[in-house]
């Protein structure tokens, strides 16, 4: 569920790493499934749910907020990004 940020003003700061979890929670939920859709057992699901979405978290927990807004704009996955931090900075 997604709050507004009614913090307006001096000393306001927006939460980029918390939107880009918000949205990579959808987006991890439905490739888990679409990649394991051939397997029975439930639990192996939820793991592997589990283990993809605590790549990201850490992921985001490294980030800065400015990557953050960077790889939330970009739709990357923030593993993805630190993977490739040298090649994304080299290329600018």
């Amino acid at each position: 569920m997604t709050q507004n940020n009614s913090n307006f003003g001096i000393g306001s700061v927006h939460d980029h790493k918390r939107e880009l979890l918000e949205e990579l929670r959808t987006r991890i939920e439905l490739e888990t499934r679409m990649d394991m859709q051939n397997e029975p057992s439930q639990e192996a699901k939820a793991r592997e749910l589990d283990w993809r979405w605590s790549q990201e978290t850490s992921a985001v927990a490294k980030m800065t907020q400015d990557e953050a807004l960077v790889t939330r704009k970009a739709g990357l996955k923030a593993s993805k990004y630190l993977a490739n931090k040298q090649w994304f900075k080299n290329s600018d």
